[in-house]
C-alpha cells in the first residue's frame, strides 16, 4: 500500500530511511525486492505474507518431491525390454571364414 506523506515523514525523522510503500498485511516497509502476482494488484513483503504459510509448506513438498532425474520406465518389465533390445543390436556375431 502507498503511504501518505506525514507517514513517510515519520518514517524519515524516526529511522532516517525514505519509504513509500508497505506490504499489503503485515505493514512492513518494502524496498527493492517486492513480492506480486501478475493480474492482482498489491505487494507483499514476502512469500509467506503473500500465500500463508501453508500454500508455500505445500508448494516446498511438491517442488521437492519432483527433484531429481526423471523416469523413463514405469516398471521393471519396461526397462528390461529396453535392455534386451540394446543388447541384441550390441552383440558380436562369429565371423565365418570362407
Amino acid at each position: 500500500m502507498k503511504l501518505n506523506t506525514e507517514q513517510r515523514n515519520k518514517i524519515r525523522e524516526e529511522r532516517g530511511i525514505f519509504c513509500n510503500e508497505a506490504c499489503d498485511r503485515c505493514g512492513k516497509m518494502l524496498n527493492e525486492v517486492r513480492w506480486t502476482r501478475r493480474g492482482e494488484s498489491g505487494e507483499w513483503c514476502s512469500r509467506e505474507c503473500r500465500d500463508g504459510k501453508a500454500e508455500v509448506d505445500t508448494r516446498e513438498a511438491r517442488r521437492i518431491a519432483r527433484a531429481g532425474r526423471p523416469r523413463i520406465h514405469s516398471d521393471g518389465a519396461s526397462r528390461q525390454r529396453e535392455y534386451r533390445k540394446r543388447s541384441k543390436a550390441l552383440r558380436n556375431t562369429p565371423k565365418s571364414y570362407v
